[in-house]
């Protein structure tokens, strides 16, 4: 989703997806990516955002989600720590 400060993006799935996916939206918008969020901790939500994060992007995750520890076997869950607000309860 396009904003004015930039893409919002949500659960990049894994690191092909989020390569294409950011590929994709870069050839399409004049906008970077600014906002990525985890709707949860599911490994077939979480792989690959350590592709969109970058400087200047602000991860969010829901509130049970940020209570759980990235496991080693896991380590791109929290690629970078997490620096947006913890969402309270869902959007939708």
């Amino acid at each position: 989703m396009g904003t004015e400060q930039g893409i919002f993006v949500t659960d990049p799935i894994n690191k092909d997806a989020a390569q294409y996916l950011k590929k994709e939206l870069s050839e399409r918008f004049d906008q970077r990516v600014r906002y990525l969020a985890y709707s949860h901790n599911h490994v077939d939500h979480t792989l690959g955002g350590e592709v969109m994060a970058s400087e200047g992007v602000y991860k969010t995750l829901n509130e049970q989600s940020a209570r759980i520890k990235a496991p080693r076997f896991w380590p791109s869950l929290y690629a970078l720590p997490t620096n947006g607000k913890v969402l309270k309860k869902r959007a939708l």
